[in-house]
């Protein structure tokens, strides 16, 4: 009778053993499940931001292209040419590296970034162009050298590239100067 007894006192342990294994394994797979969904998430922030610098970079790059093409162009049209309005205020443009021109534009609705199918990033909106959810604008600020002082009025300007997505934005800055001086 003790033998009997102890058998069905295994039997229910071996029960309630299973059922607290599964329990732990299920809760671990959530757990695991969970981890990695957040994983995926960061990974998928970080990529986006990655690429937002990457443009609001370019954007730097771009507008100091466009300086040293002004400072080698043949009909020197000075350092600042489309990078500054005639009033010297700050001023927005959006640039390209495919067209390469200057635009100054009063509100957002040509910031919107596209994807070409050669996989180059343009403000152009034409129809084999894929929408992006970036949109970039520089601000190029003109009067942030002193036009009093003839000695430093624009020898410098601050350039700020904003790339905004998603309810996110990533500014850069930087200040170009005006350091050429042609050969005489």
């Amino acid at each position: 009778m003790a033998k009997l007894q102890n058998r069905q006192n295994s039997r229910g342990l071996t029960l309630i053993g299973v059922v607290v294994a599964t329990f732990i394994v299920v809760v671990a797979i959530v757990l695991l499940s969970r981890i990695m969904a957040t994983n995926n998430k960061a990974t998928r922030l970080a990529q986006q931001k990655f690429i937002a610098t990457a443009l609001a970079r370019e954007g730097l790059e771009l507008v100091q292209a466009w300086r040293d093409q002004n400072w080698f162009s043949a009909d020197n049209p000075g350092w600042t040419d489309q990078l500054c309005s005639d009033s010297g205020d700050t001023g927005n443009l959006t640039i390209d590296l495919d067209e390469f021109t200057g635009i100054f534009i009063g509100d957002d609705t040509q910031t919107s970034l596209y994807l070409t199918p050669a996989g180059q990033w343009t403000h152009n909106n034409d129809t084999a162009n894929n929408l992006t959810p970036y949109s970039r604008l520089i601000t190029v600020d003109c009067a942030s050298s002193n036009p009093a002082d003839p000695l430093t009025y624009l020898d410098y300007v601050d350039v700020t590239s904003t790339v905004t997505w998603t309810n996110q934005e990533i500014s850069l800055k930087t200040r170009l100067f005006n350091w050429y001086v042609p050969p005489s």
